[in-house]
């Protein structure tokens, strides 16, 4: 499905994109776009004791900005929570969207639903941009003049054309983007919009394409200049045995997940895990969203992403450390208790030293790859396993997954050193007053003696 509305509709700092309100808060140099809150899920996080996982600054920025709490320019997360809390405090904890809020919104969605539906034909560039990539789009049926940047939370539907334009540009380009610098732009080939073109015209046969809204391009309206687009939402089925797969288009058919306290994220489609969840438009995740969306993603083609990914590759790092073993110029840390950091090791195929940024759903051991090589590996199938990854060692066919939906985020880390100080301050305390009662009852027997 490569339909796209025009448009995510914009006024006073506000944006709709068909399901979900925003507004944007700028932290340094990056722009967010935070979506509200649930009210009673906003005060929990306010009041919940311990070193917990926390959100980031930006989104309790953009609380304020949604429930008109000012002033609402504060720059650090402690001076924005602190605003928050007295405004629950202040309302009996009823923390109510004010009447004007609530009329940009209607008007938004009004706005929204008057939009047309367009069609994605190709992605012609990639730029990363302030921590994120842009895709420079042609529009089916348009002419080159109306090509416009869109970002990737735009492309959700249309990432059929999205994981082709990175098998043809190089995913080790993707896994790459941390080291990039602003205005760094890819270029698709010509094969490759050649054969986005012939699938619009609907001469290349994609099985998974079971799709019929009934859009006929030569009836749109013009696109207005720079505008963004937004797409549809998905409904979440009751139960996800019932769920069929939608082949290798962009997401699974009828599945989302519900991120705590904001609205609903389309779950990629497993042959799309190898990308980073920011260039899949999944942004400000935390580790558990992140590891929910993905065995999700898999449970849909009957993969059990705790036993294969999570509980498996960490008996498996750890028993690497353990044996101290050498591979090459490859030395493993034998104090390493943190599995993930196993993986700077290096690649399990090349062994050059380079980082392993993915891994194979799969039962082999030792199943760490750099981009390049699950480059390598990565065969375009046909006849719906596009996507899959031969792997080495067994040889079967099965989806690589990016270190990025499995490794800990600095807040993650953050709020496990902290949990680890409470309980080292914890257990510090005890022994001070096991050593004190120990003492304690020898005193008494002393006295009892005398």
């Amino acid at each position: 499905m490569n339909k796209s509305r025009n448009s995510t509709v914009s006024r006073d700092g506000f944006s709709y994109d068909g399901s979900k309100f925003y507004t944007q808060v700028s932290c340094g140099s990056r722009k967010h776009q935070i979506e509200r809150a649930d009210a009673n899920y906003l005060y929990k996080l306010l009041t919940r004791q311990g070193p917990r996982k926390d959100r980031t600054p930006a989104f309790y920025r953009g609380q304020l900005i949604h429930y008109g709490v000012e002033p609402s320019n504060l720059k650090t997360r402690k001076a924005a929570k602190q605003q928050l809390l007295a405004a629950f405090e202040n309302s009996n904890k009823k923390l109510e969207i004010p009447e004007h809020i609530r009329q940009i919104e209607s008007e938004l969605n009004d706005r929204y639903q008057a939009e047309p539906v367009y069609e994605v034909e190709t992605i012609r560039q990639a730029r990363w941009n302030q921590g994120v990539w842009d895709y420079f789009v042609k529009w089916y049926n348009y002419d080159e003049t109306e090509n416009s940047w869109e970002p990737a939370i735009s492309l959700k539907n249309c990432l059929w054309t999205f994981q082709r334009f990175w098998l043809d540009v190089g995913m080790d380009n993707l896994g790459g983007s941390s080291s990039l610098e602003d205005g760094f732009t890819l270029y698709s080939s010509t094969s490759y919009q050649e054969r986005c073109l012939t699938r619009c015209q609907g001469n290349l046969y994609e099985p998974e394409e079971a799709d019929d809204t009934g859009f006929v391009g030569d009836d749109l309206d013009e696109i207005s200049a720079g505008a963004d687009i937004a797409t549809t939402d998905i409904i979440v089925p009751d139960e996800i045995e019932d769920l069929e797969s939608s082949g290798t288009d962009c997401s699974v058919a009828g599945l989302t997940y519900t991120v705590p306290g904001r609205l609903q994220v389309a779950v990629p489609h497993p042959s799309l895990l190898w990308a980073v969840p920011e260039a899949l438009g999944l942004m400000d995740l935390t580790s558990d969203d992140r590891y929910q969306i993905v065995q999700l993603s898999l449970q849909t083609q009957k993969v059990n992403a705790l036993q294969l990914l999570y509980r498996k590759a960490k008996n498996d790092t750890k028993e690497v450390s353990l044996s101290n073993v050498s591979m090459d110029n490859i030395s493993f840390d034998t104090k390493d208790s943190n599995w993930i950091n196993g993986w700077g090791n290096g690649c399990m195929i090349c062994y050059n030293g380079k980082p392993a940024q993915g891994m194979l759903a799969c039962s082999c051991r030792f199943k760490a790859y750099c981009m390049q090589c699950l480059q390598k590996l990565m065969n375009d199938h046909g006849n719906g396993k596009e996507g899959l990854v031969s792997c080495p060692t067994c040889r079967e066919h099965v989806y690589a997954v990016s270190k990025t939906w499995i490794d800990r985020s600095p807040g993650d880390n953050r709020a496990h050193q902290a949990k680890k100080a409470e309980k080292r301050k914890r257990n510090k305390d005890n022994r001070m007053l096991a050593k004190f009662l120990r003492r304690d009852d020898g005193s008494r027997d002393m006295t009892q003696r005398k």
